[in-house]
């Protein structure tokens, strides 16, 4: 396989690109700063800020984050299942 066809595949820059334009004014057709500011700007303020204050978790308190996440992902993955396979088997009808 071609070296240019593998980073084809691998390619974001669609994704990022998409994700960009959903951050725009859909009555004007114009970027919102209102949305940059929020979603670009807001994380890193307050990760900046939380950085110059030298806050951090313990150990114990980021395992403990990730073990609830890692259950709420799998309860979220497993609910996405059963709404997919309920909506299947009520498109289909019965045979009787």
């Amino acid at each position: 396989m071609p070296l240019p066809s593998l980073f084809n595949k691998a390619d974001v820059s669609p994704i990022l690109k998409a994700h960009l334009e959903t951050l725009s004014d859909f009555r004007t057709g114009t970027s919102s700063r209102m949305d940059i500011a929020l979603f670009f700007g807001l994380p890193a303020v307050v990760g900046l800020t939380l950085d110059l204050l030298h806050f951090g978790f313990r150990i114990d308190a980021v395992n403990g984050f990730l073990n609830a996440f890692a259950i709420l992902t799998g309860l979220m993955l497993n609910l996405l299942v059963l709404v997919f396979t309920i909506s299947t088997t009520m498109t289909e009808k019965p045979d009787f």
